[in-house]
């Protein structure tokens, strides 16, 4: 394996910024199903977690969980696509100019990844993408980090970031012996990085990151 400037990204939150169609998509799904909403906060606290996760501990019966999912689905392909994270783009850009290869580590479908990314106009930037689909096992477990190292022929190592807005994204990153870099400009807060390990201090803002990913890659 190569040994290179790579960084892994997670999208929602990330790079794009779509909490309202998430929690509009959630809302419609139980209602359809006639279920009891839990609540705008209960949703987020899931946010990083796969579906299928979110699902059972939100206490849907296994029979409800593929009508769940299939209407979950298609008010995620209706719903406006959100946008890019204001600097996202120019920091993108910076880094590909820098030599990076770059991974998108996310919990999403592959369809909607693939949707997103092309409305967005995102494609171009990643040399590796792991969605939902990509592995068995979701964060906060290691293996789509895994997953995208390999894709991207590189060991994985404490020399390689991974930028995510949730607790389970920074758990991965140090499940995975990556670096986690938190970012808190969505609905995160630096409190729920707490206690994970001394050493994080999220990023509040996208010029924040830049800094951080110089000080780390010593550019």
């Amino acid at each position: 394996m190569t040994q290179s400037r790579v960084i892994l990204f997670d999208l929602d939150g990330t790079i794009v910024e779509n909490t309202d169609s998430l929690l509009k998509a959630f809302r419609n799904s139980f209602e359809k199903l006639k279920k009891a909403y839990p609540g705008d906060e209960a949703i987020i606290s899931k946010f990083g977690k796969d579906l299928s996760t979110i699902m059972e501990e939100l206490n849907l019966e296994p029979s409800e969980r593929k009508q769940f999912a299939i209407i979950f689905h298609e008010n995620m392909r209706r719903a406006n696509r959100g946008k890019v994270v204001c600097g996202m783009k120019e920091l993108l850009d910076f880094l590909k100019q820098k030599g990076f290869r770059l991974g998108l580590v996310t919990s999403k479908s592959n369809g909607l990844v693939r949707t997103e990314l092309q409305e967005l106009d995102l494609n171009q930037y990643f040399d590796a993408i792991v969605d939902e689909s990509s592995t068995e096992k979701h964060k906060p477990n290691p293996d789509p980090l895994l997953m995208a190292c390999r894709l991207l022929n590189v060991k994985p190592s404490k020399s390689i970031l991974y930028i995510g807005d949730s607790k389970y994204d920074a758990l991965a990153a140090l499940n995975a012996g990556l670096s986690p870099q938190p970012i808190c400009w969505g609905v995160h807060r630096k409190e729920d990085f707490l206690g994970l390990e001394k050493t994080l201090v999220p990023a509040e803002n996208v010029d924040q990151l830049k800094k951080k990913i110089e000080q780390h890659y010593q550019l």
